[in-house]
């Protein structure tokens, strides 16, 4: 191309620009309210051993490809009304965002996850005009580049947004993506892919015992609302001597019991036996808690008499001290108006108030373990027919780039 072509181009490339900056200026007033700093520095960062390595123009290309990428992800969860942060860059890893809150339900989750590819998508379609008008392979690169990274992440794997998208239908799918994974690694190994392997690995191995989890969970959680319940009765309702005796001779018994080795359970095969070991854990460790409350609380109304009977001792005393003084003993008579002792909240209080909060806290645990894969028929077909539409996408732009790079490449050898 002449020069004066170049520099109609350019002109053209800056008033794109210009009108791009113009129509998505709403975008930086969506993120106003951000803090930009980590953004800002990890993606200097990033962009610097980008460049260090890979040249600029690759680096600038690679770091607008991810940020869109992962807008496309707070965008999606601002939508859901859950709050997030800004992108925090990592060097020949990526980026990633903090999410404030948990989704409520994998079908949430599976939109939040869906919102980065869509985006990395669009992020590159004005490549392809730009490409078409001016040959320049910058813009190919970036359409391959684009088509790599979002189709990648389409992987059905977690924690990568196609192993999250694909939990909606199934999270056993998690496994043929990991078998896609191992093909790739021993293809092609990279650092990245086996530490994607690695966490995949980790969430379908906890989707395999999520069942264990949650009946162990919901186990100790009927723990802890048995002794609410006790301890909440013994502040109005001292116990009988039986009733003592009984917690006593448990205790005891539990104490003297021999501490039980972990006997070695087959993975997945021995969840029930599992189950059963870690029962008897609980039962003897909530046993010994009743009693230890229990002393700990007798022990306190002991003291809590002894401080009253003191503090009414030292007030029938400057009472009369007063009567025979007057006024030399005005200042103590002020501290015997002061009230009998009154005791602090006592442990039994303070326990029956952590107790709430975490039964709080496991109810919501064990709902949100109950229904979060649970979806209506509707949503799975949708969810299937927009995962498919989309990777066929990034697929075809794939292999359209790939072609364009190909063609360039013997041009290349040609000139």
């Amino acid at each position: 191309m002449s020069a004066k072509s170049k520099n109609a181009n350019r002109s053209i490339l800056v008033a794109i620009g210009v009108f791009l900056l113009t129509k998505f200026k709403f975008i930086f007033l969506f993120l106003k309210g951000f803090k930009f700093t980590g953004t800002i520095i990890s993606m200097g960062f990033a962009l610097y051993f980008y460049a260090l390595v890979f040249g600029w123009k690759f680096g600038v290309a690679l770091i607008y490809l991810i940020f869109i990428h992962e807008l496309g992800h707070i965008i999606a969860a601002r939508m859901k009304g859950i709050n997030t942060g800004l992108p925090m860059f990592i060097p020949f890893v990526g980026a990633f965002i903090n999410l404030k809150e948990l989704p409520r339900d994998a079908k949430t989750e599976a939109f939040l996850a869906y919102g980065g590819p869509l985006a990395g998508l669009i992020s590159f379609l004005p490549a392809i005009p730009l490409y078409i008008y001016t040959e320049e392979p910058l813009w190919a690169l970036v359409i391959h580049l684009g088509a790599i990274i979002n189709l990648f992440n389409l992987l059905p794997v977690s924690p990568l947004d196609g192993g999250r998208i694909v939990a909606v239908l199934s999270p056993n799918i998690w496994f043929l993506g990991l078998l896609v994974l191992g093909a790739f690694i021993f293809i092609s190994p990279s650092p990245m892919i086996v530490l994607i392997f690695i966490f995949g690995m980790f969430s379908w191995w906890s989707h395999l015992t999520g069942d264990y989890r949650h009946k162990r969970l919901q186990y100790e959680r009927d723990k802890w609302a048995q002794l609410y319940q006790e301890i909440s009765r013994w502040i109005h309702q001292p116990l009988t001597s039986q009733e003592r005796y009984d917690l006593q001779r448990d205790y005891m018994q539990a104490q003297q019991q021999p501490h039980q080795k972990k006997p070695f359970m087959f993975p997945l095969f021995q969840e029930e036996k599992k189950l059963a070991y870690e029962k008897v854990l609980l039962t003897r460790q909530f046993i010994m808690k009743r009693w230890e409350l229990l002393v700990a609380h007798e022990q306190e109304q002991y003291r809590n008499a002894w401080n009253q009977y003191a503090d009414s001792t030292a007030s029938t005393t400057e009472a009369q001290a007063f009567s025979q003084h007057d006024q030399e003993a005005e200042g103590r008579i002020h501290d015997a108006e002061q009230g009998p002792y009154q005791p602090e909240p006592g442990i039994l209080q303070h326990t029956i108030s952590i107790t709430e909060t975490k039964l709080a806290d496991m109810d919501k645990e064990l709902e949100r373990h109950a229904g979060y894969y649970e979806t209506d028929s509707a949503t799975r077909w949708k969810v299937l027919i927009a995962y498919l539409v989309l990777a066929g996408l990034l697929a075809a732009f794939y292999f359209y780039s790939d072609q364009m790079l190909l063609e360039l490449r013997q041009v290349m050898k040609t000139t």
